[in-house]
């Protein structure tokens, strides 16, 4: 989610019930595997996801995703914290 989210860092997430095109997301893919992207379409259930880093593309935004799966909104993050305290990226978001 670079530049807007930068690896490693930590974010403040609130589940809702109500999510609209250009939320960012905590959606669960598998089973201890969770991904922060952009919803950039919604179709009755399903989404679709994009990350920011228009550079580089994802796999993992290529399908449609249930809505369901989506964890919570991102409200808050604090990427500014991560240059300061040098934060490593992690291998998955728990």
């Amino acid at each position: 989610m670079e530049p807007t989210i930068i690896s490693g860092s930590y974010v403040f997430a609130f589940k809702k019930f109500d999510y609209k095109v250009d939320d960012i997301v905590v959606v669960s893919i598998a089973k201890d595997l969770k991904i922060i992207k952009r919803i950039v379409s919604i179709n009755n259930q399903k989404i679709k996801l994009a990350g920011d880093n228009n550079a580089i593309s994802s796999s993992l935004c290529e399908p449609w995703y249930l809505k369901k799966q989506i964890e919570s909104k991102i409200i808050f993050n604090f990427s500014f914290i991560g240059k300061f305290l040098k934060a490593k990226e992690p291998s998955h978001v728990s």
